[in-house]
């Protein structure tokens, strides 16, 4: 099973076998929606404690920032029992489907300021999956993430980041420049992470297919 995780779905995971099962795990209106609610209201608190009288201010910083604090735990409990039951969900397939090995990407190396990271405790989704995982006696395999995205699942092309226009037109979609076909963008990076030692095989394969693809698309 290959687990891609992204900014519009939360996770999706993918089952090597013939008919390349796809399953899309988590609502991403209902978390828009919470985020949505989430900012308004601190929108509405830090306005709420500009203009405050001495009463509401208190003995200090702590009684002034009280508002702020008991948003962010709403918000990390939100989260985390989100990611709680997600990993579970996942797991459940993965048995369900007799699944052996779990795979994932790496994200140790990709800084803390990436929008993607900041959006979601991603890192804690992957560990709840991790330790839900090993408890059924399923193996869990972290890959390095580069070029998962950008490569075709069906004919193995793996596209430059300067061509993204072309193969990733908007984040949902994936249209291979190579053999012209189409799948939905986190499906697609899913499945050839649902690959044994898919980082191995783009590294071995990228060059040859980035200058194939210099001839046909030559950047500007």
């Amino acid at each position: 099973m290959g687990i891609d995780l992204g900014i519009r779905n939360p996770a999706t995971a993918s089952i090597n076998d013939i008919e390349h099962s796809v399953i899309f795990i988590g609502n991403p209106e209902e978390i828009l929606h919470f985020e949505r609610q989430m900012e308004s209201r601190k929108k509405r608190v830090q306005k709420s404690r500009r203009w405050a009288g001495s009463g509401s201010v208190g003995h200090g910083t702590k009684t002034r920032i009280k508002p702020l604090d008991k948003l962010r735990n709403t918000i990390a409990n939100y989260k985390n029992e989100k990611n709680h039951l997600w990993g579970k969900f996942i797991v459940n397939e993965a048995i369900k489907n007799e699944v052996e090995t779990i795979q994932m990407e790496n994200l140790a190396h990709i800084s803390t300021q990436n929008k993607f990271l900041k959006r979601w405790t991603y890192y804690d989704l992957q560990e709840k999956i991790k330790y839900k995982a090993k408890k059924v006696g399923i193996h869990v395999i972290k890959v390095t993430p580069a070029y998962t995205s950008a490569r075709c699942n069906r004919c193995g092309a793996i596209h430059r980041h300067q061509d993204k226009k072309i193969w990733r037109k908007n984040t949902s979609s994936f249209h291979c420049m190579n053999c012209g076909h189409q799948d939905h963008a986190d499906a697609n990076a899913s499945k050839n992470l649902s690959m044994k030692e898919i980082d191995k095989i783009i590294q071995a394969e990228k060059s040859s297919w980035f200058e194939k693809f210099n001839k046909s698309f030559p950047l500007k």
